[in-house]
């Protein structure tokens, strides 16, 4: 299928995927609380944790060499050789640690925990082979297609009485649907592994592996320091507001989605000029929610928390904010992560997510036993901060880096109002039930874009982000 096509569906899936994602927390947040959601949030994180030894790069390997159109049975094979070996270790390594994982999660999981861990890596080295076939488009369920079965079979099974057990079931189940999907869809044969295939997987890629593994342990250190340190409830709590604030990124994560093929085409042309004007041009429409979901989380923030999700864990509304203030500086450096890439740089990309990574770590060991939560999210946004700027810094000596100063302020001026504007309808509206907060979220949604529509740079801009029209690309801003 066309890239046009595949950008679509991957699109539409990621919508559709933080849609469920994000009502289903809030339900099961409701239903069971924050301390047993805290626990399927340190299972996913310890699994997210032990799939990075487990894979090694493997996975980015044979997407790599199977796109080349070459041997793809002994290359699949031979991944299957070596993913059969890594399993085998760590599944001793989580059976021998059964007892500290079980204190650590709050449930003797480490038969689940390896049954989940192979069909995470059998699951995503489909989705990989998928990619390496040239078939993105039909890769697009698999994420959807998990949470659903998490979500709908997680409901039913608390509905049956399975307590903190449903979510964790439900999670392998749903990794077990995309094994397959995967197994129905593949169509590369599995050849007999050779050492040289094996060698050429392993070698290739180390530093896009390196940024792959970075960004899980970003993603994902806070999470397991707080589980060290405070305990189901806290992670519960916390992982709550990372994913409210996680949901303004849907429109950053689409103009992602939306550059990525046409910076690496203009990167191999030589032609940084039109990088830059797409630079330019991703701005506003990258950090067209963030910058009103953060003054919307200042406003109502404790009330989304506590209505919405029924978190009630102290402080959680000023994580909530302090992460939103992570958000808004990933929202620049997730644009500037192809042109990295374009300007053939991987490298550098590498280097910093590893250079994040240990100041994430860092932040936290140093701020979580101090702060809680509170400090963990502190932590988080220090690394954001440095990531942000050692990023921008690196790239700006190599291309040039125009911020669209003008509209930006225009949608922070939209935001201010559009927060003035629900603290005055608070007085009429409460927002400690669930329409009226819905409503009153509303009337901030029609004032804002009401207001930043009214610029013509802002409106081109946004809608053009849509990848139902990605090949029309970000034109250069006008001067309005």
């Amino acid at each position: 299928m066309g890239m046009k096509k595949a950008t679509v569906a991957v699109f539409v899936s990621t919508i559709a995927r933080n849609l469920l994602s994000f009502f289903a927390v809030a339900y099961f947040s409701r239903t069971l609380g924050t301390a047993t959601l805290g626990m399927y949030f340190l299972f996913q994180s310890v699994l997210s944790m032990l799939a990075i030894p487990t894979d090694l790069g493997v996975r980015v390997g044979v997407e790599k060499r199977l796109s080349e159109g070459k041997d793809p049975g002994p290359i699949l094979g031979s991944a299957i050789a070596v993913k059969i070996g890594l399993l085998a270790v760590m599944s001793i390594v989580i059976l021998l640690l059964r007892g500290w994982l079980a204190d650590y999660i709050g449930a003797d999981v480490a038969v689940l925990l390896v049954i989940a861990l192979l069909l995470n890596e059998l699951g995503r080295l489909g989705d990989r082979t998928l990619r390496g076939e040239q078939r993105v488009s039909e890769t697009a369920i698999f994420q959807p297609l998990r949470t659903a079965v998490w979500a709908g079979l997680g409901a039913i099974l608390v509905w049956a009485g399975f307590g903190e057990w449903a979510l964790l079931y439900s999670y392998t189940a749903g990794l077990l649907g995309i094994v397959f999907v995967a197994l129905w869809r593949v169509d590369s044969p599995i050849g007999r592994p050779t050492i040289e295939h094996t060698r050429s997987l392993i070698g290739y890629s180390k530093f896009a592996a390196i940024g792959s593994v970075g960004g899980l342990i970003y993603n994902w250190a806070d999470v397991l320091l707080l589980g060290f340190f405070l305990g189901q409830a806290a992670v519960g709590a916390y992982e709550v507001a990372w994913r409210v604030a996680t949901a303004s990124m849907v429109l950053s994560n689409a103009v992602r989605t939306s550059i990525f093929p046409q910076t690496n085409t203009w990167g191999a042309d030589g032609d940084f000029e039109r990088i830059e004007s797409l630079i330019e041009s991703a701005v506003v429409p990258s950090f067209y929610l963030e910058i009103p979901a953060f003054v919307g989380i200042i406003v109502v923030g404790d009330e989304i928390l506590s209505t919405l999700f029924a978190v009630n864990y102290s402080m959680a509304a000023v994580v909530l904010a302090i992460l939103m203030i992570e958000k808004l500086q990933k929202a620049l450096v997730v644009i500037l992560i192809a042109p990295m890439h374009a300007v053939g740089r991987v490298d550098l990309d590498a280097y910093i997510t590893l250079l994040s990574v240990a100041a994430n770590i860092v932040f936290n060991l140093l701020l979580i036993p101090r702060f809680g939560i509170v400090g963990a999210a502190i932590g988080t946004t220090l690394a954001a901060m440095v990531k942000t700027v050692v990023h921008v810094w690196f790239l700006s000596q190599i291309i040039q880096i125009r911020i669209p100063y003008r509209p930006l302020a225009w949608c922070a001026i939209a935001a201010i109002l559009m927060g003035s504007i629900i603290i005055v309808v608070e007085q009429y509206v409460s927002p400690k039930s669930v329409t009226g907060l819905i409503a009153i979220v509303c009337v901030g949604g029609v004032v804002y874009n009401g207001i930043t529509m009214v610029s013509s740079t802002i409106r081109q801009q946004t809608l053009n982000t849509l990848p139902f029209d990605v090949f029309s690309y970000f034109p250069i801003p006008s001067d309005k």
